[in-house]
């Protein structure tokens, strides 16, 4: 087992970076020689490969743009991720603090917020993010700003008196500038186990991340910075009809992805609902936006399409938006923790500012 994985790690790991980024992976990526069955040597392989993509990765910086080189890196990080899980007791203690510390360093320069303010020179930030998990833990997430107290209260009375939900709701906001200390203490005082949290607190103020200016911003950082290891996140706006627990504890496709996401409303191509905003930028629809952004990802896939059921006129061609009022994730899962990441860049202020106003203005 620990071969046949070192072979497939080391192999991904060893691959020309450029040539990764560049989506082409065929065999001519990896190594010319395959890796002797020896562990020692095969692991001195992987670690050499690792070495060299992480300074690339620290050396040449993505792009805003660029949301398939991105995503590439992120595929590479959690081949590294699961090889430290799956070979650590193969590993000796200076071969794993050399993977530790490309792995850090990787993900520090093209993540700089992971790094706990009150921790300035952690040299393990991203192992101290993970360790804020609580292990086996489930709960509900919730943004708070100024602006959304009154249906924030009537979702937690939703949760907790109609559904009769004892799930624990943690309520992230961005500091006391965007969620008062008299606004937290009357959340917190409206229902049995709820705490709240200033997401500011985990994960480090940069240049590109100023949550309290852009609150449609918050919602995946609030989910990397939860306690929750497994988590609902909710918009404040959102009424539920059944338990949310139901999720978490049965829902097929959560349990068998590690993730759960829901069809949100319709996108217009041709005819934006908003012309007055719309008229002052060229229009984009969705696909060719997304297209751009990952020129390599061939989608085979047909878009999501409104059913009959839910469009007046059944020839309408209206994709529609993932929503972004209730979701599901499992932090344990590394692949699903990569995507996190990666939504959580794509909403920091220098990447929002190049995609935003080529789609539309939600979030």
């Amino acid at each position: 087992m620990g071969e046949a994985v070192l072979g497939t790690q080391s192999k991904m790991a060893a691959a020309d970076a450029r040539s990764l980024e560049k989506g082409t992976f065929d065999d001519h990526t990896f190594l010319q020689q395959p890796l002797a069955p020896s562990m020692p040597n095969g692991i001195e392989a992987l670690l050499a490969s690792v070495a060299k993509t992480s300074k690339y990765f620290v050396d040449e910086m993505v792009q805003p743009y660029e949301f398939n080189k991105m995503g590439t890196r992120l595929q590479v990080l959690g081949t590294w991720l699961e090889a430290r899980h799956t070979l650590q007791s193969q590993m000796s203690d200076a071969q794993i603090d050399s993977l530790d510390a490309n792995i850090e360093r990787t993900l520090l320069t093209n993540f700089p917020f992971i790094r706990t303010p009150d921790l300035p020179k952690n040299a393990h930030p991203w192992h101290t993010l993970r360790q804020s998990f609580q292990k086996d833990t489930k709960g509900i997430v919730i943004v708070a700003t100024k602006h959304n107290l009154r249906p924030l209260s009537h979702l937690i009375k939703n949760i907790r008196v109609a559904l009769n939900s004892s799930l624990p709701i943690q309520v992230a906001h961005a500091g006391p500038k965007t969620f008062s200390h008299s606004m937290n203490r009357f959340i917190t005082k409206l229902a049995p186990n709820i705490t709240t949290f200033d997401i500011t607190k985990t994960l480090s103020a940069t240049p590109s991340l100023v949550l309290e200016k852009d609150p449609l911003s918050i919602p995946p950082f609030a989910s990397l910075a939860s306690s929750f290891e497994q988590l609902i996140l909710l918009d404040a706006s959102s009424i539920l009809l059944q338990p949310p627990e139901n999720i978490l504890q049965s829902h097929p496709s959560y349990l068998s992805t590690g993730a759960l996401f829901f069809h949100g409303h319709p996108l217009h191509h041709d005819n934006p609902p908003n012309k007055d905003k719309e008229k002052h930028r060229p229009h984009h629809s969705h696909t060719s936006f997304f297209h751009s952004r990952l020129p390599n990802t061939h989608i085979t896939s047909p878009p999501l399409k409104l059913s009959r059921a839910l469009s007046k006129n059944a020839n309408l061609a209206a994709e529609v938006e993932q929503d972004a009022r209730f979701l599901a994730l499992d932090k344990s899962r590394t692949e699903t923790l990569m995507g996190l990441l990666h939504t959580s860049w794509a909403n920091t202020k220098r990447v929002r500012k190049h995609w935003i106003p080529e789609i539309n203005d939600d979030d």
